[in-house]
């Protein structure tokens, strides 16, 4: 497995307010971590950003930098499948609507693996789940 930009910083809209999100290999995290360590950068757990995914985040250069911990070759797929599908749409400012749009298709790509439950692994909070497919422009 390799790792992926993600995020609006892959996909826009990419503002000052922006972070950086990083989807590694879970085994990676903690070579990082050590990393950012010996460099004396700070190194925080990922927990309080979303209960479903685990990873670190840390500042730098004025940015919050965040490392997706990512358990199987699936979860990769899901993330970079989904990163790329969102960036062959146009731009959605709007936060929520981007959310949704991401996860349906890291759903898609998800049942297309014969995942039927990634609930513990799909990005952000569950009660934003696709429930109106007539919401997604595709």
């Amino acid at each position: 497995m390799k790792g992926i930009l993600t995020g609006t910083a892959a996909y826009g809209p990419f503002t000052n307010e922006s972070d950086i999100d990083i989807a590694v290999p879970y085994w990676e995290v903690e070579g990082i971590t050590k990393a950012l360590k010996t460099l004396g950068i700070k190194v925080h757990d990922y927990k309080h950003v979303s209960p479903i995914y685990q990873g670190i985040w840390f500042e730098f250069s004025g940015k919050t930098i965040q490392i997706i911990a990512v358990i199987t070759d699936v979860e990769m797929g899901a993330w970079e499948y989904a990163t790329n599908e969102m960036k062959k749409l146009n731009v959605y400012k709007d936060r929520e609507k981007r959310i949704r749009i991401f996860q349906r298709f890291y759903q898609i790509y998800c049942e297309e693996n014969g995942i039927q439950d990634y609930t513990h692994c799909s990005p952000g909070p569950s009660e934003l789940y696709v429930e109106d497919e007539n919401d997604i422009p595709f």
